[in-house]
């Protein structure tokens, strides 16, 4: 993984989806099964706002 700080990310954003019900610490370090997943989510979470920070420059709503 080029990022581990985008897994945990993702692996926070999963665990608040699931509604906190198991431990951030199973989610974060111990779920190997959903490495790949978090790191998308991560990836996700942090490319929207940004693309949504730059559509709203190139628009001249912002900045």
């Amino acid at each position: 993984m080029l990022y581990p700080e985008l897994r945990d990310l993702g692996a926070f954003v999963r665990w608040l989806l699931k509604g906190c019900k198991t431990k951030l610490k199973y989610e974060v370090f111990d779920n190997i099964d959903y490495d790949k997943e978090n790191y998308l989510i991560g990836i996700l979470v942090v490319s929207i706002p940004v693309l949504l920070a730059i559509i709203l420059i190139c628009l001249g709503i912002i900045g």
